[in-house]
């Protein structure tokens, strides 16, 4: 236990800040570190994620609403949160009996994904022509060529498959619905990014209360947890009140290298781990 408290504050840290610039969820780091490491049941492993995700959503969720100046849609967000939520509470009722069986899934693996990811932002970064400034764009990457109806189906539907991954696997998904918002909607990152946060709030809330009730509120590591919430929702809002004031270039060269690190060190905990 004392390891685990030493390493909350490293990996606290470094979910806090991938969660304050792009949102990128606890998951790969916490859950095989408490699961493997720990040796803390599986379900306590995945609940304990979803909570620290959950914490960290909503300060954010606070900041963005707060600062009306990056204008996000928070009523676009909720109506996305709900549906989402609704289809992840309906799967972790049906996965949660069964999840045991597969433990040796939730043990982590290589974050080639995550990696590619960054690599993208970082790209793009180097591809935009202004490096100075504070003015925020719409992605030059979106799909002009869909319609508004067309782009809001995508968006639903995507929402519709994150819900069920975040009910299979408890895995947050701010920066999956940033990207989708971003790349397919066209907004800007920080607008995307304030947007998926209040859809993940309420996805992740409905996602918590279903598994609190089918643990029946038990849950060994919530001294552990508490730890990881402070240092992610402290990281996280200084993160974020940080990029406000950045160019879009600058923010995405950000992104990219924050989940480049995160990639790197959630790759490198698995085979520490094993």
């Amino acid at each position: 236990m004392t390891t685990m408290i030493i390493l909350a504050f490293p990996i606290g840290v470094l979910v806090g800040l991938g969660a304050g610039v792009i949102g990128l969820t606890a998951w790969p780091l916490l859950v095989p570190l408490l699961l493997v490491f720990g040796g803390v049941p599986l379900h306590e492993a995945l609940l304990s994620s979803l909570l620290v995700d959950l914490a960290i959503a909503f300060v954010l969720s606070a900041f963005y609403v707060r600062h009306q100046e990056v204008a996000i849609d928070s009523t676009y967000g909720v109506k996305l949160g709900i549906v989402a939520g609704i289809v992840a509470l309906v799967t972790a009722s049906l996965a949660f009996p069964i999840l045991e069986q597969f433990s040796s899934l939730f043990e982590g693996g290589s974050s080639i994904i995550t990696l590619l990811f960054g690599i993208m932002f970082i790209v793009q970064a180097f591809k935009m022509k202004n490096f100075t400034g504070t003015k925020r764009e719409g992605s030059k990457s979106g799909s002009p060529h869909l319609s508004g109806k067309q782009k809001e189906s995508i968006v639903y539907g995507f929402c519709i498959l994150q819900g069920f991954l975040t009910g299979l696997i408890a895995m947050g998904g701010a920066m999956n619905i940033a990207l989708v918002l971003m790349f397919i909607v066209g907004l800007p990152t920080l607008r995307a990014v304030g947007t998926a946060m209040v859809a993940t709030t309420i996805m992740l809330s409905m996602t918590v209360i279903s598994y609190l009730v089918l643990l029946q509120f038990s849950l060994s590591t919530v001294l552990l947890v508490s730890l990881y919430v402070v240092i992610g929702s402290i990281s996280s809002y200084l993160a974020v009140t940080r990029i406000q004031s950045i160019s879009e270039r600058k923010l995405r060269f950000t992104i990219g290298i924050v989940i480049l690190i995160a990639a790197i060190f959630a790759t490198t905990q698995v085979y520490l781990l094993r």
